[in-house]
Order: structure tokens, then C-alpha cells, then sequence
């Protein structure tokens, strides 16, 4: 069974739902390459596999992308995913994806013993491929953001001086509207120290003969880089910022330079061609918390991601043996978005205000839900419906079907005891409690409905009304002390007026 998301005019209750069809699950955690970056890859039990997409046509997949992951090499099949086996468990691995015509992508990715691990990743297109003249002045624009050469700063990759016609590949990345991101929001600084980053921007620029060989510029010159600050985050933009480069093999961001903003552009010059990137170092506090499943067993070596609602930064976690993370750091004084993904299972966004600078907070336990036995499901209070339309309405501006919308309840359940929140677009009463009977005896759909919305009873069966049928359910628990509100439920479709056993 399909179950799809409601529209804004559709009737609906507020709700979020993810359905379940096996119980555990695999981990989005990661591996080390021969590299430092932690135990090298050795032959083991565990399986790496994901997909690749456009990310200006997501989700439309890519093929042809070479995936390497140690000395491991694959290609991304038709349908943009790939798969590789026999890895062992590792802290730290560096995952690269490249293809001609994209801009290299880079992830870092964990492997728990025992847990397979999934990723979904995004690709950009080069913006930007411009042929230009070695021998004179050149500026390379993509958007309101631009690098310029100078005249005779290129040289081969044996030092000597460059002449004739290069390619410059140039593109610019808006961390707000922008997912491709390489590495973790992590940098080096210049002394050594590991810091948590903020992104204003940033771009990766190549240069290359007409045979394709790379070109660099000479030691003791630099490019001059300007990036247009997104209006959203102009108001926390420094007046100076760290530039970083990103360190392919690494995977890690390094602190070289400093940028000064000029009006809404930060500006700065860069001594080679790699990913540049306009990073602050932010004030920290810390969270806390535990994940669960949806019987609410502790869910070890799932990944935990936190993020500002800009996107700006991002840092990862993983639970323990208890299904639990502990001191993460994260933007003091600021709203936190938390998700946790397992094996490809993945929770909806919880939000949180983290505390001020250098303090400790605790989060509700947060609910991975679809680690559940077959057939149930779990909802929450954000927002979804269990229609199986096909339509997902985008030219009418509707939520996509398969997707949970972002509304929540006015009133918080924990404290109403209400999980359900009727639409504003509708007054129609669209559920009926049958009371506390067997979900089989349920067959012929009501005549009339309920209103107003009262509170979920465990054991109770209820009849809800979709934009294209029906579907009843038995509500097996209620976590009122999950992030997302919690009830556990066994949900059945129908497109008719009867339910089939």
C-alpha cells in the first residue's frame, strides 16, 4: 500500500505518517579510506549503497557517475544507484562522485558494524565553462558572483608557465537554496584546531589545457574571488570571514585566508583552484537526547543530523548502544532542525531553540519510526494524508504526494491531549472512533462523522476520510514524550465504501 500526502485544498487532518514494511533496519554511518581520515577499508559485512541525482532536477537520477570509496570503484547504473560490498566498520571514510559536465561531490560516511549503510546524493552541474585567453586579464562570472585571473598566472601541473587557451570552470553555491555541500560543516583552522563552520557561500573552480590536463595558478599569485551573500543571511554576515579550501582527499575544509564583505559581496583572494568557501566559526551550545523506535526501544548507531533552518551549517551524531547522542554542538541561541536517519529509514524534521552559548539542553526522544513491524505506521502531529492519489498537483502548487507538509497543530498535543488538527481550508468532520473493537470487524465505511476531534484511544479503531477513499486503523500505542507526539497504528485503504480483510 502506497499512502501519499494531502494538498493544501484537499480535505485532510494534520498528521505525519511513515509506513513500515519490515521490521530493523540498515545505518547511514561511514567508513575510512587508506587515507588518516581513520581504520582503512578491509573486506567485510557491509553493505554501501544510495543514488545519484541532479540537483537542479531532483529527482531525476544520473548515470554514469564513478563512485569511489577507498580503492573501490563503481558506477552509478541508469537509475542513478550503485552499491558496494565487503566493507568493514570504520569511523571516517571519504565517499567522491564525479562525472563530466558535474562539479566533484564529496560525503563522508560512517559504517557500524552489522548496519548497512544508504546515502542520497546530490550533483551540480558546472555553471559556468569559459575558454579564455592565458595571456591576458580575465574575469569569469556565474550570477552576481565572479573570480578573476590575472595575465600569465597559470602553469601546468609541473610548474612550468602556461600558454594559449584555457577552460575555466567556475561555479557558485547558495548554501540557503543549495544541498550540495562537501565534506561536514567542520574546518581546520590555521593552528591546527577543529572548529564548526558556517557557510555564506562558496564555489569550486577548475582550470585544464585543451587535452583536459589540469592548470593551477603559479606560486605567489592569486585569483581574486566575490560572492553575492544570499538576503536572508546578509544580516549575520560578518565584516570579515575565514576563507577555507576543501581538501578533496581529506575531506576536509582548511582555514587560508581571510574574506571582507563589500557591500553584499564578500570578496578574497585565493592562491589555487579548489572548493573556496566563506565560513564563520559560531558561537556553540549543546544538545542531548535519545532515539526510538516506535514501540520505544532505543535505536543504536543511527545517525543524528542537526541544521539551521537556512542550511548554513549542519553537524551529524550517531547513538550509541542506549540510543543515545550526547553533547552535540550546535548554533547557540538559535532554531535547530534534527532528523535521524538508519539503513535509509529516516525521521520527519524535529525543531528545538538550542540554549546560550557554552550550556547543555535536552531534546524529547526522537522517533524513527519506520523501525517497526511490518504493516504499521506511526503519526505524528505535522501533517499528512492517507490518500492514494497519483496526481502530486505541483502545477496547482499542492504538497507532493509521498511527502509530509510542515504544518502543526495550533495547540500542542502534550498539552490538549489532541493528536488530530482539522484543516483551516475545511470544517468537514472527516473521522469516526468505532470504539474499541477488532480492526476486522470494521467492513462497511460510516455514514456520518465525528466532530469535534477528540483525543486517540489506545485500542481504538478509527475510520478517517481521504481525498480518494478511506482508511481505518487500530491505535496500538501513544507516545505523548516523543519529539513528534507519537501513535503507533495498523492502517488499511479502501477506494470504495467497504474494507477487505
Amino acid at each position: 500500500m502506497v499512502l501519499s500526502v494531502s494538498s493544501l485544498c484537499r480535505p485532510l487532518f494534520l498528521l505525519s505518517l511513515v509506513l513500515f514494511g519490515a521490521c530493523g533496519g540498515g545505518g547511514s554511518g561511514a567508513t575510512s579510506d587508506d587515507s588518516d581520515n581513520g581504520t582503512a577499508l578491509s573486506t567485510g559485512s557491509i553493505s554501501f549503497s544510495g543514488v545519484v541525482v541532479d540537483s537542479a532536477n531532483s529527482p531525476v537520477p544520473i548515470e554514469g557517475v564513478t563512485v569511489t570509496l577507498g580503492s573501490e570503484t563503481v558506477a552509478t547504473a541508469a537509475d542513478g544507484r550503485f552499491s558496494i560490498s565487503d566493507i568493514d566498520a570504520a569511523e571516517r571514510a571519504v565517499v567522491t562522485y564525479s562525472k563530466p559536465g558535474y562539479v566533484n561531490a564529496t560525503g563522508i560516511v560512517r559504517f557500524f558494524s552489522g548496519v548497512d549503510a544508504v546515502v542520497d546524493v546530490s550533483m551540480a552541474r558546472v555553471s559556468v565553462e569559459k575558454d579564455i585567453d592565458a595571456s591576458i586579464d580575465n574575469t569569469i562570472a556565474d550570477g552576481d558572483n565572479t573570480i578573476f585571473i590575472a595575465a600569465n598566472t597559470l602553469v601546468n601541473a609541473d610548474g612550468s608557465a602556461f600558454t594559449g587557451t584555457a577552460t575555466i570552470k567556475f561555479t557558485a553555491f547558495d548554501p540557503v537554496s543549495n544541498s550540495v555541500f562537501p565534506g561536514e560543516h567542520e574546518g581546520v583552522r590555521s593552528d591546527g584546531s577543529t572548529v564548526p563552520i558556517m557557510s555564506f557561500g562558496f564555489v569550486n573552480v577548475d582550470a585544464e589545457d585543451a587535452s583536459g590536463n589540469a592548470l593551477n595558478l603559479a606560486p605567489g599569485s592569486m585569483a581574486a574571488l566575490s560572492f553575492s551573500v544570499n538576503s536572508s543571511i546578509q544580516s549575520k554576515a560578518p565584516a570579515t570571514i575565514p576563507v577555507w579550501y576543501f581538501d578533496e582527499a581529506e575531506g576536509r575544509w582548511k582555514e587560508e585566508g581571510v574574506g571582507t564583505l563589500n557591500g553584499t559581496n564578500y570578496e578574497a583572494s585565493i592562491p589555487h583552484f579548489s572548493f573556496w568557501n566563506y565560513d564563520s566559526v559560531y558561537d556553540t551550545s549543546f544538545l542531548s537526547g535519545k532515539v526510538t523506535d516506535c514501540m520505544g526501544e532505543s535505536v543504536a548507531n543511527a545517525t543524528v543530523v542537526f541544521s539551521d533552518y537556512t542550511r548554513t551549517w549542519t553537524t551529524t551524531a550517531y547513538t550509541d548502544a542506549n540510543g543515545k547522542f550526547s553533547s552535540v554542538a550546535v548554533e547557540a541561541e538559535a532554531g535547530v532542525y534534527i532528523s535521524v536517519r538508519k539503513g535509509g529509514d529516516e525521521s520527519l524534521n524535529n525543531y528545538y531553540y538550542s540554549p546560550a552559548a557554552g550550556e547543555e539542553g535536552g531534546v524529547n526522544d526522537i522517533l524513527l519510526a519506520s523501525i517497526c513491524a511490518a504493516g504499521k505506521a506511526a503519526i505524528g502531529h505535522m501533517g499528512y494524508d492517507f490518500s492514494l492519489s497519483t496526481d502530486d498537483n505541483s502545477t496547482e502548487g499542492y504538497i507532493d504526494d509521498g511527502m509530509t507538509n510542515t504544518w502543526g497543530c495550533n495547540d500542542s498535543p502534550t498539552t490538549t491531549g489532541v493528536f488530530w488538527c482539522p484543516s483551516s481550508y475545511t470544517t468537514a468532520a472527516q473521522f469516526k472512533d468505532m470504539g474499541a473493537v477488532e480492526l476486522s470487524s470494521i467492513i462497511n465505511t460510516p455514514t456520518e462523522f465525528d466532530s469535534p476531534i477528540e483525543a486517540l484511544q489506545v485500542n481504538h479503531v478509527y475510520v478517517v476520510s481521504t481525498a480518494d477513499g478511506y482508511v481505518k486503523f487500530r491505535v496500538d500505542a501513544i507516545h505523548p514524550d516523543s519529539s513528534m507526539w507519537t501513535v503507533v497504528v495498523e492502517p488499511v485503504y479502501t477506494s470504495g465504501s467497504a474494507f477487505s480483510n
